[in-house]
């Protein structure tokens, strides 16, 4: 599997991924492995769309940029104004700098928690909604902390 090892690399080759999203009977599709999206996510053929979370993991597990962290992060939310529950997953990325958040390109700015990189994340996608949960997970997906909104 190929590795990035600055973060202007990896965001390049994001920006070429087909996104695509989930159909009514994906919406709960597990998350694939890292190898499929390398295989089938960047030419628009993956079976199962190329959404948040298949570009969550890919970047969680190819980055290797010295000095990051890279983690799967998972923002849930509701927005009361318009009755909806949202979410959205990205690639935490944890530094001596701070902690900031990767997924359709370039990284946003840097915070200094993963709450605010959560808030973030529901502005830059929802606007006003309110934080249910995030949880961060090391690179196979095992949760190591869950923000309650």
């Amino acid at each position: 599997m190929h590795k990035y090892n600055t973060i202007e690399e990896a965001a390049a080759k994001m920006r070429t991924f087909t996104w695509i999203k989930d159909d009514a009977s994906e919406l709960f599709d597990a998350i694939c492995t890292p190898q499929k999206v390398q295989a089938v996510g960047f030419d628009g053929s993956s079976p199962h769309g190329n959404d948040c979370d298949e570009e969550a993991i890919y970047l969680t597990n190819t980055l290797e940029v010295e000095g990051v962290t890279p983690h799967f992060f998972t923002v849930t939310w509701y927005d009361p104004e318009i009755n909806k529950w949202g979410g959205h997953n990205v690639c935490l990325l944890e530094s001596l700098e701070g902690w900031r958040y990767m997924d359709y390109g370039m990284p946003s700015k840097f915070y200094s928690s993963p709450r605010e990189v959560a808030e973030l994340v529901i502005r830059d996608y929802a606007k006003q909604a309110i934080m249910i949960t995030a949880c961060i997970s090391k690179k196979n997906l095992f949760p190591v902390k869950i923000i309650i909104g």
